[in-house]
């Protein structure tokens, strides 16, 4: 707003002082500043929005993480009451460095890929699913 406002002030003050072609330049100018500008900070306001999401998401398996479970817990915490009850329940998965070992990486990224999609359906709606680096946890709240 400041831009268009001295680019206005620009060109009403120096129409009569300064050529024609030099003021239309200068105008352009602080558009074309003006506008990259603009886009700049609608970009930071993408890549921000995109970084507090993956802030809060697994990135393979699409669950929750820690941060999240956490934030959603105190939320939880705050709201509980004793005729609704709140459970946590964490789940190890024994043997998976032996499946990674014998398949590969990739498979063990899509067994990965599948359990978390289940764990999700099973705990839906009354829960939620979370994947905490190595281990998955699961919390429900009676809603």
């Amino acid at each position: 707003m400041a831009a268009i406002t001295a680019a206005a002030v620009l060109a009403y003050d120096h129409f009569d002082r300064v050529p024609t072609l030099a003021v239309a330049l200068a105008m352009a100018t602080l558009g074309l500043a003006s506008f990259r500008h603009f886009t700049a900070v609608r970009e930071n306001q993408s890549l921000l929005l995109t970084s507090r999401e993956e802030a809060l998401e697994d990135s393979l398996t699409g669950l929750g993480n820690h941060r999240l479970l956490l934030r959603d817990l105190e939320q939880a915490i705050a709201e509980a009451r004793p005729e609704a009850p709140l459970a946590v329940q964490l789940l190890d998965l024994n043997g998976l460095k032996r499946y990674n070992d014998t398949y590969g990486h990739p498979a063990s990224d899509q067994l990965l890929v599948r359990l978390a999609s289940r764990l999700e359906r099973a705990v839906a709606p009354q829960g939620t699913a979370y994947r905490l680096g190595g281990m998955s946890s699961a919390f429900s709240s009676a809603r």
